[in-house]
């Protein structure tokens, strides 16, 4: 076939958006046009939506090799890399993006995307309003920016751009969830009206009516019908339970299979001796993020948020293909372990975002499920574990909408099923610490709330950490949360969530029942 023919194919394919045709293309195209910039960059972003990653970034590399001064390309090129999880590359293009100027709502918007990815917050807020100049009436950008808003402590700003957002599109549902969740009492009556407006539009739609629900049981609670609330949460996470056919045999498989791997009292191993990591686990909702906030407030600490990392290590060196990040084919495939490499490869995972301070803090609060892994592969990190009322707990996990399409949260749309989950968890967490006896600090929320100092004394002597009194003044941390959190760990420590539960102690009584059958409820 002669050149121009491949490439008046290709140029046709991606007119088209046939992602696939033009994919395909490629091995024969590119070679026969090094030097077209244009083309790798078509290509590349075939590829990227066809999320053949690897391609994706090589072709584009190769695009913005050949046009430097193309912010278009730049652009591009940060969010194949930030997909493919290369943070601080993505970080570096999408700054050069930025310095060359791109002149589209597009490119702007897909920077903010990549420095949201990269906790780069400041520079995402000024992409998301750059891209706001090119198309003030978009939604979807307006949606953007009230989340870096609320991340970055902004709650009024947020609240403004989430109110310009609905008014653009009143069936943006993530925004009525956001704007729920925000808390803020003087307009849930309004925006109760709205959602009882637009309801009947979500009906059918799992995607739509589940966050309409759970936004309008937010509101229900925030002027104290209780009632309303519970019923509203119920049929807006029955939607989703239903959706994804959840069974919780799959996640007592995953028990059973660490308890069975980790039964008898560990033997003396070589893991990495990197004393850099500090992690923060427990079940979702149990105040993870505060100790966050408690220990990144130390000048000697950074904070790196909900890394998958340790997880994604443990899942290479599993050599498994399972769909699942973490399932008993990844445990089978770990029982010959290297622990020195899995340590190593976990900690240069984290470069380099990590290593400019003596420690980072690692809040995947489902790494509690990988304590015993952890705790071989890096003998010298801090490892904290959260505990909160059992039943503060399970409504905290219900009352949330986590990430949809994340298995780690596919227990928390039914309450029972969170009930079970969290059975499972203290023993488990009963088990590492057989195993690793006086390895894991244990905290008790309440605690930590009613005597905030000692606790604190308590949690950085753990870490080897000096006292720092900016430890005691979180709520003065100017870091951004991008934590279902954000908005509460902004305040001072108050016991508000405390006890929360008892205004739905009529609805929780199968969740109480079954709680105290399995022997986690206090006295």
């Amino acid at each position: 076939m002669d050149q121009p023919g491949l490439r008046n194919q290709a140029v046709t394919a991606f007119a088209q958006r046939n992602w696939g045709a033009l994919h395909r293309l490629a091995p024969a195209l590119l070679p026969r046009y090094p030097e077209d910039a244009e083309l790798h960059w078509m290509t590349g972003t075939a590829c990227l939506k066809q999320n053949d990653l690897a391609q994706a970034v090589q072709y584009l590399s190769r695009a913005h090799e050949l046009d430097a001064g193309n912010a278009h390309y730049a652009a591009q090129l940060a969010m194949a890399l930030s997909m493919a999880q290369q943070t601080h590359p993505s970080l570096q293009v999408a700054r050069r993006a930025v310095e060359l100027g791109p002149d589209n709502a597009d490119d702007w918007d897909n920077l903010g995307v990549v420095f949201t990815r990269c906790l780069a917050y400041e520079e995402a807020c000024h992409a998301f309003r750059e891209a706001l100049k090119h198309t003030p009436d978009s939604a979807a950008q307006n949606y953007n920016l009230a989340t870096v808003l609320k991340s970055l402590g902004h709650a009024e700003q947020a609240e403004a751009a989430l109110v310009r957002c609905l008014q653009l599109d009143p069936c943006h549902w993530p925004a009525h969830y956001s704007l729920a969740h925000l808390g803020r009492p003087q307009q849930a009556r309004r925006h109760i009206r709205m959602l009882e407006e637009v309801l009947p539009r979500a009906a059918g739609n799992p995607g739509a009516e589940m966050p309409a629900r759970v936004a309008l049981s937010r509101e229900y609670e925030n002027i104290g019908d209780f009632a309303n609330a519970f019923e509203q949460l119920t049929r807006g996470k029955r939607i989703g339970k239903n959706a994804l056919r959840y069974d919780f045999s799959r996640d007592e498989a995953v028990f059973d299979a660490l308890e069975a791997r980790f039964r008898q009292t560990a033997p003396a191993v070589r893991g990495c001796e990197s004393a850099e990591p500090i992690f923060v686990v427990g079940m979702p909702r149990s105040g993870t993020t505060l100790i966050e906030r408690i220990l990144s407030s130390h000048s000697r600490v950074t904070q790196t948020g909900e890394l998958l990392n340790f997880g994604m290590a443990m899942k290479r060196l599993s050599g498994t293909r399972t769909p699942a990040l973490l399932d008993p084919a990844v445990l089978a495939g770990l029982q010959q372990v290297d622990w020195k490499t899995l340590g190593k490869l976990y900690i240069d995972s984290t470069r380099p975002s990590t290593g400019q301070t003596a420690h980072f803090i690692d809040k995947m609060p489902q790494n509690f499920l990988n304590l015993g892994y952890i705790a071989k592969a890096l003998p010298n990190a801090a490892i904290i574990c959260l505990h909160r009322d059992p039943m503060d707990t399970c409504l905290g996990n219900f009352r949330e909408l986590f990430t949809l399409g994340t298995p780690y949260w596919d227990y928390t749309f039914d309450i029972l099923d969170i009930g079970r989950y969290y059975l499972r968890f203290r023993q488990l967490m009963d088990c590492w610490n057989s195993v690793f006896p006086g390895r894991i600090l244990e905290i008790r929320y309440e605690e930590l709330v009613q005597n905030q100092e000692v606790v604190t004394r308590s949690l950085l002597d753990h870490c080897a950490l000096e006292w720092e009194d900016a430890c005691l003044h979180f709520e003065d941390n100017p870091l951004p949360v991008s934590s279902a959190s954000s908005t509460q760990v902004r305040a001072a420590m108050h016991t508000r969530g405390m006890g929360r539960w008892k205004n739905y102690r009529e609805q929780l009584a199968g969740l109480q029942t079954l709680l105290e059958q399995g022997g986690v409820l206090p006295d």
